[in-house]
């Protein structure tokens, strides 16, 4: 196991993703970004540090004070996490 991550370095990797994750029109938002955010959540798995890896996500992930842009980003943020939940148990490595 690698060692643990800079602590900072993923907050503020998880600020500047925040910030660049949000649109006024949702199809805007780019596989890109959410392709960045699998690396960085695969990176922190891989390297035995699982657990910060789903903080890393709720670090990152957009939040609103309108009730209704909220439940929409919670919304997402599940279908997220489903998709790469799914694409981890198909390799061969999931039960370690």
């Amino acid at each position: 196991m690698k060692k643990s991550p800079n602590h900072n370095e993923l907050l503020e990797t998880a600020e500047e993703f925040r910030q660049t994750a949000v649109f006024n029109d949702e199809s805007m938002r780019s596989l890109h970004w959410e392709a960045r955010w699998w690396a960085v959540m695969l990176e922190l798995i891989y390297t035995g540090n699982g657990d910060l890896a789903w903080k890393f996500c709720d670090w990152f992930w957009p939040v609103s004070d309108q009730q209704s842009i909220s439940k929409t980003y919670l919304s997402d943020k599940k279908k997220f996490l489903t998709e790469f939940k799914k694409q981890l148990k198909m390799s061969p490595y999931w039960p370690d």
